[in-house]
């Protein structure tokens, strides 16, 4: 597995997205999934289709490999592990959401 790091940096268009993934994969536990397990899982309203980038991405990191047909997915890493991985990928979503809106957080400070 790769370093927190390469994570965050595999998963930086969608950090939050992809720690409510790493959630239904924790929730589904060992074996192949479909995306639309994943989605279901995750108990989130991504779509199948924008899940796949996503899972993409956390392959790039070896958190997921797709199977050789390319219809599911599975990961070697315990529940306890995705878990960690998605509660980083949350600090993540929010410094960036901090980082992005920051001159609207100045503005109201100073007010």
């Amino acid at each position: 597995m790769s370093d927190d790091a390469e994570v965050v940096r595999c998963s930086s268009p969608w950090p939050g997205n992809a720690a409510q993934l790493l959630e239904g994969l924790a929730r589904l536990g060992e074996g192949a999934w479909r995306a639309e397990q994943i989605c279901s899982a995750s108990r989130t309203a991504l779509a199948p289709g924008d899940a796949i980038p996503i899972l993409c991405g956390l392959e790039v990191a070896s958190i997921c490999t797709r199977s050789e047909n390319g219809d599911e997915w599975s990961t070697e890493l315990d529940r306890n592990e995705l878990l960690r991985l998605a509660t980083l990928l949350r600090g993540a979503e929010q410094f960036r959401r901090i980082k992005h809106q920051s001159p609207q957080l100045e503005f109201v400070v100073s007010m």
